[in-house]
């Protein structure tokens, strides 16, 4: 997660500082050119993609991924086969998209 800037949740050990209106516009451009329309996005989505786009093109062997909403909504659901999950306390958060249980929130 990001508290100012969104660059601040992608952090990788000595790589060039992003330079965040070239990734924004490179992006739309290729997201665009692939699927043959502009997408609607949600920021996390967004900037979820972005993670990916730069974690692939750093060539890492792993990356650390937090959720976002969790669930079948989440973004990070794009990767299929992750080599490691970790569960943390689940409460009551982001209820408006996922309901005000904890069954449901889960």
């Amino acid at each position: 997660p990001h508290l100012l800037d969104p660059l601040n949740a992608i952090t990788i050990p000595d790589y060039p500082k992003i330079d965040k209106e070239g990734l924004v516009s490179d992006l739309k451009t290729n997201l665009s050119t692939q699927v043959g329309r502009d997408l609607n996005l949600t920021t996390f989505e967004f900037w979820t993609v972005a993670s990916f786009y730069v974690f692939e093109r750093s060539e890492l062997d792993v990356a650390v991924v937090e959720v976002g909403v969790g669930g079948t909504l989440d973004a990070t659901n794009v990767i299929e086969k992750p080599v490691l999950s970790i569960i943390t306390a689940i409460d009551f958060d982001h209820q408006k998209l996922l309901g005000d249980t904890i069954e449901s929130i889960a």
